[in-house]
């Protein structure tokens, strides 16, 4: 015979979840799934709130912001072209012109970057207007910002390369082009220059140069191996009978291999002054 269930599954304003039954409680874990169905539910329900919210600030925007976005543009489309014909009629000083021609640059720019709602006629003419003027004043500086930035960038790696002991030349990319075209390019020479480094015989300057470094570093290593030694002997917990001393100890031990295995010459100096 099949014993009687104690519990189940329903569906309410709160979700699905678990009634008991007649006979038992709820246990733990089913007391537990109601409350994060119930958490479901409160987030869905948020979550429902908040789609509905955007989706009016959505349609507000389309029906009143959108009507003022697109008369704004009419205006600094006239603005664009009325302004070119003023300059060709007007005698301007060249200061004027300049900065008159920056604006009108400006605002040519931005048409033709979100060119919605234009005819193609007007696109080209913005874009012959574009040409006429040249680059105005803000686009030439960020222009050579992104320049000095680019050259920059260039001798870093040339520096870094040199450094390395590879010669490395990336005078010829092009600081407009793709960035990741750049760095493709960078990587491979790299790696070329790398390659024939590997096999071409050090110069005599590389030479001592490598042979210094190597005597600097054995000769740290040999200075930390025997300060090592010499304050582990007078750190060694088990060497020291004063119970309260030796709890010191153990903190300066801890230290002193921290320090040790980070080569971290100054710690163990630190650690000689203090004992």
């Amino acid at each position: 015979m099949k014993r009687k269930a104690h519990s189940k599954l329903a569906n309410d304003k709160a979700g699905l979840v678990i009634r008991a039954g007649t006979d038992a409680p709820l246990s733990r874990t089913q007391v537990e799934f109601n409350r994060l169905m119930k958490n479901l539910e409160t987030a869905k329900a948020r979550h429902a709130s908040e789609q509905a919210r955007l989706d009016e600030a959505l349609a507000t925007a389309i029906r009143e912001l959108m009507p003022l976005i697109e008369q704004l543009k009419r205006v600094n489309l006239d603005l664009v072209f009325s302004g070119i014909k003023a300059m060709d009629l007007h005698k301007l000083t060249a200061t004027r012109r300049r900065w008159f021609g920056d604006l009108l640059s400006s605002k040519a720019s931005e048409l033709v970057a979100d060119p919605v709602g234009l005819s193609d006629e007007e696109i080209a003419e913005l874009e012959a207007i574009l040409l006429k003027l040249g680059p105005n004043a803000a686009d030439q500086r960020l222009k050579e910002s992104k320049e000095e930035e680019f050259g920059f960038i260039l001798e870093i790696l040339e520096r870094a390369a040199r450094d390395a002991g590879v010669e490395l030349d990336l005078s010829d990319l092009d600081p407009h082009g793709n960035p990741e075209e750049f760095e493709r390019l960078a990587g491979e020479r790299m790696a070329a220059a790398t390659a024939a480094m590997a096999h071409r015989k050090p110069s005599k300057v590389e030479a001592n140069r490598e042979r210094k470094r190597l005597e600097q570093e054995d000769a740290k290593n040999r200075d930390l191996k025997s300060l090592f030694k010499q304050l582990a002997k007078a750190f060694h917990p088990d060497l020291e009978p004063d119970p309260r001393l030796k709890e010191h100890k153990k903190i300066w031990m801890q230290r002193l291999n921290a320090a040790y295995a980070a080569e971290d010459l100054r710690e163990m100096l630190q650690l000689e002054m203090e004992w």
